[in-house]
């Protein structure tokens, strides 16, 4: 920014320095920086505000979504102890000769407070006494599962004996009512002798530091109302500097032109304080680039992950190729970090449209930035900014295009996902599947194979999401077929050269084998449930549980569907009068049967990637009563169906040699 003028508010624009300076937008002062950074934390206060939804008790205390306990929790971090006067004990002397050990014991009352489950006593290691008058814990003692907002928590310092009981040094109690602003409270509590004791009064003082927490909702809230209190002062002191920094002239009468001593008299611009760091001509800083700015660099071009104004250092995400999820991230100086102009990344000879129509770029002069570009009629001479790339048409993309646009659409599904924007992130979903569809895989590299296989994976998982929620569960079921019948000839295909590749894109084992066939059996044992299918529900959570043992949502699951079928079993025993005794036959016997039913299937029928049902025989069934094919949920499933045909054929192609 050349303009002088505009800069006239600033104390940092010194006219002494000349005009040879090219001034950019310069930060006046840790005011506007504070802005920045408070406009930035009060927005992801108030993400994470909305996205709350939690239920509550009677009491106001959240519940716990996945066990439907009461989650209050109750913090009593055990810090230090002093003024003790051990050696003036008498039954501390009696009961230890050398420094006693100190341990803090707590317990709540009444129990009910609590849930069952919960440890009602807790207490802290034991440490030894420092000259008999100081200890040091350090130590967080945790009661979760409070279910009200009046209890109490006796607190209480004792010292071990060798033999007989340990003494009791002070007692004293903490009542929740005190904290129920869920902010932490650090003090100096008077530890009183107990009754049984001979002596009375204060026997020492222990430095707790307590935090009762039982609503979720209400610290968020609390949380963006300081920001917003904040952002409000500061932007107050920020109009006040302002209006008063002309009446200053701080160009010329500049508080650092006085000498050191002004400086350190704390001298100030009306409305700001001086400080020689931020206000000094010399200290003019650049204001930093917003987070996820598209910039150039000398290393190529990335986005702006964060700034870093203690060393003036851009973190930068670099480009990369479209296929591999470990970003390059660099560490850039703020002076080779520009950021990205709005018009296209043009070179020699390639194709570009125009207001006058398509052509080709034959050249861009560098003296003055003009382009030469050849058409059908004519040779002309444009400026940048009229001078575009065309939009491809599906059928003139490459490989590399059609990747590219296909993780675009699914990033562009989960951001719409993210927004509970389900339908559009479905209809995201089917295009990026439908751009994949369209790719070459005779020409493909195992690279670009892996790219297809783990965005297919992903886009067909997010479609199975999408649907549980829309409560479409027949949909979320053929979706999650989809997914898994690509990962169990990935599975197959373990050695490999697509298995190599998606290796060396970030993609570990454990996602591949066990992590994704997990997800994908949870979620459509989800939909089978809801559909009453409770049979193959089952038949997915074991499967789901040993992939992935530590699963709390699978096991909960599982519990309940197990539950299920055996009242299924119960009720049509009940009904058909014992036609269903020899139902609990062999695992081996129930296996070789489905076996040979889904072979002569398999025969009479086109095979399909969809093993759990027989859905052809009933499409064929149907097919003369209603055009089925189209319905924009047969239309939408068929666009999934070739997708993962699309992906088993692209596996089977080019094992790795050994």
């Amino acid at each position: 920014m050349s303009d002088m003028h505009s800069l006239s508010d600033s104390p940092a624009s010194s006219v002494g320095l000349g005009n040879s300076l090219m001034w950019e937008k310069v930060a006046l002062s840790p005011l506007e920086l504070l802005s920045v950074q408070l406009e930035h934390e009060l927005q992801h206060a108030e993400e994470a505000a909305a996205s709350v939804a939690v239920k509550q008790n009677k009491y106001g205390v959240d519940v716990d979504s996945k066990t439907g306990k009461a989650a209050g929790r109750v913090t009593v971090e055990v810090l230090a102890a002093k003024e003790l006067a051990l050696d003036k004990n008498a039954a501390v002397q009696a009961v230890s000769s050398a420094q006693p050990e100190l341990y803090v014991s707590t317990q709540v009352t009444p129990l009910s407070a609590f849930e069952k489950t919960t440890k009602k006593h807790l207490r802290t290691s034991g440490v030894q006494a420092v000259d008999n008058a100081t200890a040091t814990w350090l130590e967080p003692l945790v009661f979760v599962g409070a279910k009200t907002l009046k209890f109490g928590i006796k607190v209480s310092l004792s010292c071990t004996a060798e033999v007989i009981a340990d003494v009791v040094l002070g007692e004293l109690e903490l009542l929740s009512a005190d904290y129920e602003d869920q902010m932490p409270h650090e003090k100096w509590f008077d530890l009183k002798a107990p009754a049984s004791a001979a002596a009375t009064g204060v026997t020492g003082k222990l430095l707790l530091r307590v935090t009762f927490e039982y609503s979720e909702r209400e610290r968020h809230e609390h949380e963006v109302a300081l920001l917003r209190q904040k952002k409000r002062e500061n932007d107050v002191d920020i109009e006040h500097y302002k209006t008063t920094a002309r009446l200053v002239n701080s160009p010329v009468r500049h508080p650092a032109a006085f000498g050191k001593g002004t400086a350190q008299a704390a001298l100030y611009l009306p409305g700001n304080k001086f400080h020689v760091d931020a206000h000094h001509p010399a200290a003019v800083s650049v204001a930093p680039l917003a987070d996820k700015t598209r910039i150039v660099t000398p290393f190529g071009r990335g986005v702006v992950v964060a700034f870093r104004p203690e060393t003036k250092m851009y973190v930068v995400q670099m480009d990369t190729d479209a296929a591999s999820k470990n970003h390059t991230i660099a560490y850039l100086r703020q002076n080779v970090v520009k950021e990205e102009p709005d018009e296209p990344h043009l070179r020699m000879h390639m194709k570009v449209a125009t207001p006058y129509g398509h052509g080709v770029l034959e050249e861009i002069r560098p003296h003055d930035d003009v382009l030469i570009v050849k058409t059908g009629y004519a040779r002309m001479f444009m400026q940048r900014k009229d001078v575009k790339l065309p939009v491809k048409d599906i059928s003139e993309m490459g490989t590399k295009d059609l990747l590219s646009e296909a993780i675009k659409l699914a990033d562009t599904g989960n951001e719409e996902f993210r927004e509970n924007k389900l339908q559009d992130a479905v209809y995201s979903y089917l295009r990026s599947l439908g751009f994949l569809q369209r790719v070459d895989q005779d020409t493909a590299t195992h690279k670009e194979k892996a790219t297809i296989i783990q965005t297919m994976i992903r886009c067909h998982l997010n479609i199975a999401a999408c649907k549980l929620k829309l409560n479409m569960h027949t949909d979320a079921e053929i979706a999650c077929t989809n997914a898994l019948s690509i990962l169990t000839v990935l599975a197959e295909n373990r050695n490999g050269n697509v298995v190599t590749w998606m290796g060396r894109l970030g993609l570990s084992e454990q996602l591949m084998f066990e992590d994704w066939p997990s997800k994908a059996r949870f979620r459509r044992a989800q939909a089978c449930v809801k559909l009453e299918k409770f049979v193959d529900a089952k038949q997915d959570l074991l499967l789901a549980v040993k992939l992935n043992p530590r699963d709390k949502s699978c096991r909960t699951l599982l519990d309940k569907v197990t539950k299920l079928v055996d009242k299924q079993k119960r009720d049509e025993k009940k009904a058909w009068g014992g036609i269903f005794d020899n139902l609990d036959a062999s695992a081996s016997t129930i296996k070789s049967a489905t076996t040979k039913t889904t072979t002569s299937t398999s025969g009479k029928a086109e095979k399909s990637i969809f093993t759990r049902k027989t859905k052809t025989q009933r499409q064929q069934a149907t097919a003369e009563d209603e055009p089925w094919y189209l319905t924009p949920r047969a239309l939408a499933t068929a666009s999934v169906v070739t997708a993962g045909v699309a992906a088993v054929a692209i596996l089977a192609l080019k094992p790795k040699s050994s």
